[in-house]
């Protein structure tokens, strides 16, 4: 809290020593007693000074000038409270990424938060409001006026997201703060540029130590039975030891290998649970800093087939496709219900009320195009799909039905168009007899594609691993269902279906369980962010100031009146005594008590 607005006032400081000097240097006087001052007629008033450096002497006015001294000093540097009556606005921006839970006498959120405290403890009107930074700012709801409030909120902060992107916070922060706004910044890492002085504060309660981490995690169902992968890394400048322990969820151990890492090495372990392990659960259980990064749960995939219903006429291109749907293994061709129809029909609707359409389109005249090829890389059928070289043979119309995903110049060769009900309807315009790529690894890359984007949309769980802040999409044949996402606390929180899917938050490690009347599926969050893991960039400091000349005059109220006055008492006390002490010397008597006490030069 600022009380001198301007220290280099105190330099008037430096009258006091001239003062001490003037009364060190003054006469040594003797005191005589007589008994009668008739022989004094006219008493000689002493020289106030002399060239010998005397003993101090001290008095009553000396003490009274240099109160006065100190008073006018004290009100030259303008010296100011904070006044009671004005409410600070601040604007708290949380760091909610998960390396804030690292131990080192306590985790960094902890410290951040009694700091926090501390300094709106001396705060006497405050109101807070709180951005809680994830991947993305996210206002708190709530605003706080008072410590109680504070830890209420506080309690919200729970330092679960994968990463803290402070600088879309502290951007958000910027829009939310008024003018007579301060923002505080509470992480665990320095400021990549020193804050300016006035808006911004940027406190760090971060340590830079060391951290072994398990920073990948993968399980994978082969012909020959799941396949697990964890990779370690060592986030330090010296080599660390540790275990890893694999264990069921019933707590049977499946695995213990010891192992030791040089400074940033990585291990790759690699096994085959037993069939039929659901829940494989994988630790580091001899613990370090952090504790979230030293365990992962792996649940089997998804491993059922897409039941596909193939209705082609043309014997050629019906080979083709079967040979691709074969070459894929996850598809189920039959009789019975399907979710995706190929068809070499233009105009195919679907007789089931779930199925995709994939119509394969043979237009007159045809053209070949031998590239460049456009992809959209964001569309999963592109995914991995190599045209060079590659011949492909189609109509000529530049105009289809749908969003194109590949493009021969300006002609679109595939499109998909979704309806309303999240249906897709995919057109490939091809002539199989005039091109290569029925030929080519890139036929059964793009039927593989088209299988497993539409086994992630059948009814289920689109993943069953995900990573901390991802988001879990659940495909449901009943969405007039009441549906309760349950977290690894045994919190619940309702889901409401949009369409026929819902998205459930990933933001707690460990397995979390979705819930109706006709339906129950798990899906695991493992915490695999290295970035986070790695504290050794950690650290602790105090950035930026709002004491700046606005803040000043806004939040505290001068009181230099009150040393003007005090010192204007005083002096009037001053010119009392000296008043007094000269009438004495008029009187011919003595300034002390005793009247007949007077004084000559020693």
């Amino acid at each position: 809290m600022p009380f001198f607005a301007y220290p280099l006032a105190l330099l008037g400081l430096t009258s006091i020593p001239v003062l001490v000097g003037l009364y060190w240097l003054r006469s040594r006087f003797r005191r005589h007693t007589v008994s009668s001052l008739v022989l004094w007629d006219e008493p000689q008033r002493p020289r106030q000074g002399g060239r010998r450096l005397q003993r101090f002497q001290g008095s009553l006015l000396f003490i009274l000038e240099l109160l006065v001294l100190l008073l006018f000093v004290a009100a030259a540097a303008k010296p100011m409270i904070r006044s009671g009556r004005v409410t600070r606005h601040l604007v708290v921006v949380l760091d909610d990424s998960y390396s804030l839970l690292a131990e080192n006498d306590g985790s960094a959120r902890q410290r951040a938060q009694e700091a926090l405290e501390a300094e709106l403890r001396d705060t006497p009107r405050f109101t807070a409001r709180f951005l809680r930074a994830g991947p993305s700012g996210q206002l708190l709801a709530e605003a706080a006026t008072d410590l109680r409030g504070v830890r209420r909120i506080c309690q919200q902060w729970t330092c679960q997201a994968p990463a803290g992107n402070l600088t879309d916070a502290l951007q958000l922060a910027h829009e939310l703060a008024a003018d007579q706004s301060h923002i505080l910044i509470l992480t665990d890492q320095p400021p990549p540029t020193i804050p300016e002085k006035g808006t911004v504060q940027w406190w760090s309660f971060g340590a830079p130590v060391a951290n072994l981490a398990i920073v990948h995690a993968a399980r994978s169902g082969t012909d020959a039975g799941d396949r697990c992968l964890v990779q370690v890394r060592n986030f330090s400048a010296l080599p660390a030891a540790s275990r890893l322990v694999v264990t069921t969820e019933d707590g049977a151990t499946i695995r213990e290998e010891a192992f030791s890492l040089a400074a940033g090495q990585e291990n790759t372990f690699r096994w085959v649970p037993p069939a039929g392990t659901a829940a494989v659960r994988v630790s580091l259980p001899d613990g370090d800093a952090l504790s979230i990064d030293n365990q992962v749960v792996l649940l089997p995939e998804r491993a059922e087939p897409v039941p596909v219903r193939v209705d082609i006429t043309g014997p050629r291109l019906r080979l083709a496709v079967q040979q691709a749907l074969a070459a894929a293994r996850i598809a189920e061709t039959g009789p019975g219900r399907y979710r995706l129809l190929i068809t070499d029909e233009p105009n195919a609707v679907a007789d089931e009320p779930l199925a995709w359409t994939v119509s394969i389109l043979a237009e007159e005249p045809p053209a070949a195009y031998l590239g460049p090829y456009l992809l959209d890389e964001s569309h999963r059928l592109t995914e991995g799909l190599a045209l060079e070289g590659v011949i492909w043979a189609a109509g000529r119309r530049q105009e289809v039905p749908g969003r194109a995903i590949l493009l021969a110049g300006d002609v679109p060769l595939i499109t998909d168009q979704q309806t309303d009900n999240e249906r897709h309807y995919v057109r490939i315009r091809l002539r199989p007899e005039l091109s290569s790529l029925t030929r080519s690894a890139a036929w059964p890359v793009l039927f593989w594609n088209l299988l497993e984007w539409r086994r992630r949309h059948l009814p289920g769980l689109e993943r069953v691993n995900c990573r901390l802040g991802d988001k879990a999409v659940f495909v449901t044949e009943n969405p007039n269902d009441e549906f309760v996402l349950v977290d690894p606390a045994g919190r619940q929180e309702r889901l409401i279906p949009q369409a026929n899917s819902l998205t459930a938050p990933a933001d707690r490690p460990g397995i979390h369980e979705i819930r109706s009347s006709t339906e129950t599926a798990r899906f695991a969050v493992n915490a695999l962010q290295p970035d986070e893991s790695d504290l050794r960039r950690n650290g602790s400091g105090r950035w930026g100031n709002w004491r700046d000349e606005a803040t000043l005059q806004r939040e505290y109220r001068r009181i230099d009146w009150v040393f003007l006055l005090g010192a204007l008492g005083v002096l009037a006390v001053h010119a009392g005594l000296i008043h007094r002490h000269s009438q004495m010397y008029r009187f011919g008597e003595a300034p002390g008590p005793d009247r007949k006490t007077a004084g000559r030069p020693g």
